[in-house]
C-alpha cells in the first residue's frame, strides 16, 4: 500500500435519483441499460487504515488474503476447477459455515469491458444485488439441487482485483448496519441471452443517498488478496447485506492499467 493514502477519500457515487424507479441494468448489454442517476460526493473511509478495521460480523465486510493461484483468467475451466473451489474454502474458514455452495456463474468486470469478449462493465452504481425474496428462490434451488436443505444461510460475494494496483476505479463497500430498508429503490437486471437474445430480469435494489451510511474502500489491492461481504442475509432478522459501488478514485498514487476483477459468490449454510 502507498504511504500517502489518507485514511479517507471523497469519491462521487452514483445514487437513485428518486424512489419511483430503479432503473434496469444490464451486463450482457450495458447498452441497453436504462437508469436515473444523481451522483453525489461521498466520504469513503480507507479500510486499510481506519483505526477499528470493518469485520464479517460487524460490518459485514473484510479483506483477506486470497491466493488468486495461477490466475488463468482467460479459462473458465481453471476458473471453476480452481478458482471457485478456492472461494468456496475461503467462505468456510472465515464464517465457519457447515457447507458452501458456489451460486450463480462468476462474472468479470472491466473498465475496458469492450476489448474483453464475456467481460461486462463496471457497475458504477450503489446497489444491493437482489432482494431477500429472490436470493432466497435461488439459493433454495441451488441447495435442493445437490441435496441440500438449509434453515439458516447467507450469499457472501468474494471480489478479487485481476489487474495489479493501483486501481482506477476501485470498489466501495457499505456497513450493512447503515443502510436502512427505507432508501431501498427496486430495479432489475436485465440480460439477454443465446442468439434470439432472450430476456431474462431479476430484481436488485438501488439506493437513494442518506447521512448515516458508511462506506469504506481498499486502495492498492493486489491479485492474492479479495473483499469479502455479505451480498444478502437470508434471515430476516439481520441486515440484508452490503451496499457496494465502483467509483472513479480521485487520485489514484501511480500510472492505472484499467481495472478488471471478478466476482464470486458462494451460499454459506449454518443450519
Amino acid at each position: 500500500m502507498q504511504a500517502n493514502y489518507q485514511p479517507t477519500v471523497v469519491g462521487t457515487f452514483n445514487y437513485a435519483a428518486d424512489k419511483n424507479d430503479g432503473g434496469e441494468f444490464s451486463n450482457t448489454r450495458p447498452e441497453r441499460s436504462r437508469q436515473n442517476l444523481r451522483p453525489v460526493d461521498i466520504t469513503i473511509r480507507n479500510g486499510r487504515t481506519w483505526s477499528q478495521k470493518p469485520t464479517l460480523v460487524n460490518e459485514g465486510l473484510m479483506i483477506t488474503d486470497h491466493s488468486s493461484g495461477k490466475g488463468e483468467w482467460s479459462s473458465k475451466e481453471w476458473i471453476n476447477s480452481e478458482y471457485v473451489p478456492s472461494c468456496v474454502e475461503l467462505i468456510k474458514k472465515l464464517t465457519g459455515a457447515k457447507q458452501a455452495i458456489p451460486i450463480y456463474t462468476p462474472l468479470q468486470r472491466r473498465v475496458d469491458y469492450g476489448k474483453y469478449a464475456g467481460s461486462a462493465p463496471t457497475a458504477g452504481f450503489v446497489h444491493l444485488d437482489q432482494t431477500r425474496a429472490i436470493a432466497q428462490l435461488f439459493a433454495s434451488k441451488t441447495a435442493e439441487a445437490v441435496g441440500i436443505t438449509f434453515k439458516r444461510a447467507a450469499i457472501y460475494n468474494i471480489w478479487k482485483c485481476m489487474t495489479p494496483p493501483p486501481q482506477d476505479f476501485p470498489l466501495a463497500v457499505g456497513d450493512r448496519r447503515t443502510t436502512s430498508e427505507d432508501v431501498h429503490v427496486l430495479g432489475s437486471t436485465v440480460e439477454y441471452i443465446g442468439e434470439k437474445e432472450e430476456r431474462f430480469e431479476s430484481p436488485y435494489l438501488s439506493l437513494i443517498p442518506a447521512d448515516q451510511q458508511i462506506y469504506y474502500y481498499f486502495p492498492d489491492m493486489v491479485p492474492d488478496e479479495s473483499i469479502v461481504f455479505i451480498g444478502v442475509d437470508l434471515d430476516p432478522s439481520n441486515p440484508l447485506g452490503c451496499a457496494h459501488s465502483a467509483f472513479k478514485h480521485p487520485n489514484p498514487d501511480g500510472e492505472c492499467v484499467p481495472r478488471a476483477s471478478i466476482e464470486t459468490r458462494i451460499l454459506a449454510i449454518f443450519e
